[in-house]
């Protein structure tokens, strides 16, 4: 990790003077060829690994699969073995072609938005959320991608679309349903609110109360919640996944007040200033408002689930990472823009390089 930790600061530091189409290119074309060099990890990478290299084809539905032990859903085992019986490449190449194609559905959320700048969010992501994404934990990379283009068209408007591009990514990773369901209801609360003729806020902040105080009780209806989650996909791995809930492993991370205190301050810096229609990130003025609302409700998200499980650093960290790489690619690199244009995001994103492998010791192996 040495190599890519010397291009993650190569790459922050160009970001004040590439172009933005140049510096795109820079970071997929050298992204993709870390994925094709670095070696095993020695942890779940084997895992996946074997998952890869262990497919086969089938003569009817769903046509591949494979033989590996792997507590991983069904659907990210058919998209690992498909691509392992199509190509017969090494599973780099598979994680490379991953990569690639999250970045094109990446390039799909931010078009249309006149002010979001999808180079210095793949900035943002280098140093901690690229390799985690796409090295540590594949199947956490397709899931966020798809659920992060579901967000962008509902913002838009567009529900029908955007419902099964979201259910996509909750099948993919069940750490994704939480969220994912807070999303769609997100989008609901702002268009049913007006009908109703009750304030977007006072609905939004009793969903999110709801919401908390479910989390808190969460670990007395695991019952309940495995005899929901029996019948939907992924009910092995979901059900699986609850026992999380009673056997917390108890910590803190220093990064949750990222979560709790300063992406709030930024979404609360970012909201007056558009508020005041200093800034207009879409045509449409209830895109606008759409986009606005939706993106604070993905921050308090993140900050109630970073304060319901304060003391349990894993459980926060998985259902929180949706919102947490969200406001990183979003609302760091626009807030810093917003004050002092590229020279502060590149400089400001420089700083987060260098503290990268003391912040984030277990993903440079320190």
């Amino acid at each position: 990790m040495e190599a890519y930790y010397y291009f993650c600061l190569l790459v922050t530091m160009s970001a004040m003077f590439l172009r933005s189409w140049l510096l795109l290119l820079v970071v997929a074309v050298g992204l993709s060829w870390f994925l094709l060099i670095l070696p095993s990890t020695g942890m779940d990478y084997d895992y996946y690994k074997d998952a890869y290299d262990n497919a086969f084809g089938l003569a009817s539905f769903p046509w591949f699969d494979t033989q590996a032990i792997i507590t991983a859903e069904p659907l990210y085992l058919w998209y690992s073995s498909f691509f392992s019986v199509v190509t017969g490449a090494p599973f780099q190449f598979f994680l490379a072609l991953n990569f690639l194609i999250c970045f094109f559905f990446s390039v799909l959320s931010f078009r249309e938005n006149r002010l979001l700048k999808l180079d210095l969010a793949w900035v943002a992501f280098l140093p901690v959320i690229a390799p985690t994404l796409f090295y540590f934990s594949p199947r956490s990379s397709l899931s966020f991608f798809m659920l992060m283009f579901g967000f962008f068209l509902l913002v838009k408007g567009r529900f029908w679309v955007a419902l099964p591009v979201i259910v996509f990514s909750m099948m993919f990773h069940s750490q994704y349903i939480l969220i994912g369901f807070f999303i769609i209801f997100s989008y609901l609360i702002f268009e049913v609110s007006p009908r109703l003729k009750i304030k977007k806020s006072y609905i939004a902040v009793l969903v999110v109360t709801g919401m908390a105080i479910f989390l808190l009780g969460a670990n007395y209806l695991v019952g309940f919640l495995a005899s929901f989650f029996s019948v939907v996909p992924n009910s092995d791995v979901a059900v699986g996944k609850l026992s999380q809930l009673e056997n917390v492993r108890e910590g803190y991370r220093v990064t949750a007040m990222l979560s709790v205190l300063v992406y709030p301050a930024l979404l609360f810096f970012v909201w007056r200033r558009a508020k005041s229609k200093e800034l207009v990130f879409y045509n449409d003025d209830v895109v606008n408002r759409r986009w606005m609302f939706m993106i604070a409700m993905a921050v308090v998200f993140g900050a109630m689930v970073n304060l319901v499980f304060f003391n349990a650093s894993h459980l926060s960290g998985r259902l929180g990472r949706f919102s947490d790489y969200f406001s990183m690619a979003v609302l760091v690199p626009l807030s810093l823009r917003l004050i002092g244009g590229r020279l502060a995001v590149s400089g400001a994103l420089l700083i987060l390089v260098i503290m990268a492998p003391f912040m984030y010791s277990t993903v440079y192996n320190i």
